[in-house]
């Protein structure tokens, strides 16, 4: 008896520390608490906000405050004056490092592999683990994607040989090889497939991409010439030089040309890519371009239902075949979980379900080696990604080299979070173009390495440097022409020459690529696409010397320097408060976020015109020294904003965790 209550005497003891323990993390964790909760509240109770700020508070200091500029100063600007930068200035260097070393976590061995729309089973690894072919069960199952979120695996198929002809209706399988002695515990009663990873029966698996052969009756003409526009995400102009010198190197001897004047067209990639691919707009709003109703939408965005159609759609229509490739497909440039994608496949060879695979099974962790802070891997299982992407692509060129094709690849995962993680292309894209050329694959082919736009990762301080601004607006762009295109066009080829020292953007690029289908199909650009939203001018054509206005670059991305002007930093701290107090109001209802205050204005620039001034500047906030870049235009005529856009230059991630998922488009304005 004495025992029992002793026993509830000691629990109660226990039970009230535990308790305690409890109320005093409470307490201590009370605003997070209560952060979360409110947060929580607002995500089921939502509250309507528009896209942007209304710049109601700027509208008023810019009428009663406008002594930052002087009007005798103002000038006609004609054409562009392009920076003069060099890609090894002694001040950027310390943000320049080597060929990044990376090491994938993983060390199995590549047990299988795919060349063309083959699977082959690597019998060199096979010796080395000291296995026979007897011992090896190996199999496939094909990854079907069956809407834009959503994807299945299909029944698996054993590999007989060592080889098989993979099907022409899928373009990857998840594949793996277990020892054969234990499959019986692979049976649809036995253990998961982890366990039998954890164990070392399953020796290997991986998701492989292939290039499925597709029939196609359409034949290479003279004049039906093949595109390759593989985008490097954040790859400006000198960091291609900086970082791809191998490859620029090759390109320059075999006839290529680098565009000196490039510009991209909006913030981050979606309108950029939009302006290449389809010639509009994109809609330009919140700064990523996508639906105006964006904040407000409860349904995904079919942008193949509501925008006109991208190129390598029309291209498909006329007989060309035609792949897709995105690699980050998280955060990709055309979809986003629930929100945005396709309703139907916007090519031939598509690889929206390997991608999306990728990031869903095992947890995420087939991808390894983290690169930057989040959401970007260097690695898949034991391969570094790029060596199957640009496989991938080598193979489709190789596969459909007799037939007129259209390539789109937008490889995010290397450069999104790292100034310098470009340098691992290098050599494998060197190598790829010197096996496309010298084989005769891309003779009658326009094959196009660009960036989005230049590196915009706010954490690395590289961004924050004069020339890290400039290198932002800047994307890379090199052209390889088709072999014989100088002595059969030659107009045409000359215009491309001198075009490559003028201003340009995705616009022009666009159109170009317009003409080109256009020669194929012996129809004019102008025929082809009378439908279609259209901006910029081919550069097939002599472009003028034009201002960033006339070649419908905004002003915000504007790095000519004609005309610009440095303004006192402290003259411009009235229009940075009239700027906060807008920002303040916009995200206000939700009732998450701290009052932004001005800090210091860091730098302000100016270009004035007759007609307008355009202003760019950087402001430090408190709390958290938050780093925005505010950029606007006003009318001098009307006194009225042209237009005004806020961008959060430093990380927010962290300091914008309390605002739920359905305001994502508030998080950079927030900090919690």
């Amino acid at each position: 008896m004495w025992s029992v209550k002793w026993k509830r005497k000691k629990w109660s003891k226990y039970l009230f520390l535990v308790i305690l323990i409890g109320l005093g993390t409470l307490y201590i964790k009370q605003e997070q608490i209560l952060a979360e909760l409110s947060s929580y509240l607002k995500s089921i109770a939502k509250v309507e906000i528009p896209p942007s700020p209304q710049w109601m508070f700027l509208q008023s200091a810019l009428k009663s405050n406008i002594s930052f500029y002087n009007s005798s100063q103002a000038t006609k600007i004609q054409g562009c004056t392009l920076p003069k930068l060099d890609p090894w200035d002694p001040f950027i260097l310390p943000f320049v490092s080597p060929v990044p070393s990376v090491t994938c976590s993983t060390s199995q061995l590549s047990l299988l592999y795919t060349r063309m729309d083959k699977l082959y089973l690597n019998t060199s690894a096979m010796q080395k683990l000291g296995y026979a072919r007897s011992r090896l069960q190996c199999g496939y199952r094909y990854i079907k994607l069956l809407d834009s979120d959503t994807y299945k695996f299909l029944d698996e198929s054993i590999l007989a040989g060592d080889s098989v002809k993979l099907s022409d209706q899928y373009t990857s399988v998840w594949a793996r090889c277990i020892l054969s002695r234990w499959s019986w515990l692979d049976s649809p009663f036995g253990l998961p497939e982890s366990f039998l990873q954890w164990s070392g029966v399953e020796l290997y698996h991986n998701i492989l991409l292939y290039v499925p052969r597709i029939k196609n009756k359409e034949k290479k003409s003279k004049e039906k010439y093949s595109v390759v526009t593989l985008i490097i995400d954040g790859l400006s102009q000198l960091n291609l030089i900086r970082s791809l010198p191998l490859t620029k190197s090759y390109l320059d001897r075999v006839g290529g040309l680098l565009f000196k004047g490039q510009h991209k067209i909006g913030h981050n990639s979606y309108p950029n890519v939009m302006a290449l691919l389809s010639g509009e707009t994109g809609g330009i709003v919140t700064g990523m371009g996508w639906p105006a109703d964006w904040p407000n939408r409860t349904e995904i965005y079919y942008l193949d239902d509501h925008r006109q159609p991208l190129l390598p759609r029309v291209y498909q229509e006329h007989g060309y075949v035609t792949m897709f490739l995105e690699d980050l497909q998280l955060y990709g440039a055309f979809n986003r979980e629930g929100k945005i994608g396709f309703r139907h496949p916007p090519a031939m060879v598509y690889y929206r379900a390997a991608f999306w695979a990728m990031i869903k099974e095992e947890w995420g962790y087939l991808r390894n080696r983290l690169v930057g802070k989040f959401g970007a891997y260097a690695c898949l299982q034991e391969q570094l990604l790029h060596v199957p992407q640009f496989q991938a692509l080598q193979d489709f060129i190789d596969t459909y080299s007799e037939e007129p094709t259209f390539a789109h690849l937008h490889l995010t995962e290397y450069l999104h979070n790292d100034l310098n993680m470009a340098k691992l292309y290098d050599k494998e894209l060197r190598d790829m173009l010197k096996h496309l050329v010298t084989t005769g694959a891309v003779n009658n082919t326009f094959f196009m390495i660009l960036g989005d736009h230049g590196f915009q990762r706010a954490e690395d301080p590289f961004i924050l440097t004069d020339q890290g601004r400039v290198e932002n607006n800047m994307p890379a762009f090199y052209l390889l022409p088709p072999t014989n295109f100088r002595e059969k066009k030659r107009e045409m080829h000359a215009n491309l020459v001198k075009n490559a020292k003028k201003l340009t953007s995705f616009y022009d690029i666009n159109q170009m690529l317009r003409d080109i289908l256009a020669m194929g199909v012996d129809k004019t650009a102008k025929d082809l696409f009378s439908k279609f939203e259209g901006h910029g001018a081919s550069l097939f054509s002599d472009l003028a010397d034009r201002t960033c206005e006339e070649a419908e670059i905004p002003e915000d991305y504007c790095s000519c320097t004609d005309g610009v002007l440095k303004l006192s930093p402290t003259s411009m701290e009235p229009i940075a408060v009239a700027i906060l107090s807008d920002t303040n109001h916009f995200v206000r209802s939700l009732g998450l976020c701290q009052k932004l205050e001005l800090h210091h204005v860091k730098e302000a620039t100016a270009k004035l015109t007759e007609k307008k001034v355009s202003v760019n500047m950087q402001i430090e906030i408190k709390p958290h020294n938050a780093l925005f870049e505010a950029a606007f235009s006003f009318s001098l005529k009307h006194r009225q904003i042209l237009n005004s856009k806020l961008t959060r230059l430093d990380w927010y991630s962290e300091t914008s965790q309390c605002v739920p998922d359905v305001y994502q488009y508030l998080k950079p304005y927030c900090i919690c």
